[in-house]
């Protein structure tokens, strides 16, 4: 979805959805996913096992992040 609606995200959704393995929803609904650098900080913070971590470190589209 290239001309799709553009996120920014916070650390609710990313860790809600992480949790329940649905965090590729986000590229599913907008064509482009942004994390502001202090939201990422702040997923990474929960430690390598958290589910935000996790999921940000294993999903397919991580590297389409555009961080601000």
């Amino acid at each position: 979805m290239p001309d799709g609606p553009i996120v920014v995200v916070n650390t609710t959704p990313i860790i809600g959805l992480s949790a329940i393995g649905h965090l590729w929803l986000l590229e599913r609904i907008y064509s482009r996913v942004t994390i502001p650098t202090a939201v990422r900080d702040e997923v990474l913070a929960g430690g390598c096992d958290a589910p935000g971590a996790v999921g940000l470190a294993t999903t397919s589209w991580s590297g389409k992040l555009a961080r601000s």
